[in-house]
């Protein structure tokens, strides 16, 4: 199976730590990563689950669909969500006035 590459910000999202952190590990040699042809780093997803000592790969996009019986009850579905998914949420949800 090939392996997919992020771009730096993508690797700091996942790792939790900011761009100046992964710039700072490349320098002291803690990850590893190819150069683009232009010059640009890419980390392979087995380096980051490396990183963060994991076995099982880093999840792909998840769809998350939900509704609710009344208008009322869309603060129950954001409570329910863990804190990196609720703002994905609120920036997806439709939310139909009421008639």
């Amino acid at each position: 199976m090939e392996d997919q590459y992020y771009r730096i910000g993508q690797t700091a999202k996942y790792l939790g730590v900011s761009i100046q952190t992964i710039k700072m590990s490349l320098k002291n040699q803690k990850i590893q990563s190819i150069r683009t042809l232009g010059g640009e780093h890419r980390f392979s997803r087995s380096e980051i689950n490396r990183i963060l000592g994991q076995k099982t790969p880093i999840p792909k996009n998840t769809i998350l669909y939900s509704r609710v019986s009344s208008h009322n009850q869309i603060h129950d579905l954001e409570s329910q969500l863990l804190p990196p998914f609720r703002a994905k949420f609120m920036a997806c949800a439709t939310i139909r006035p009421k008639n």
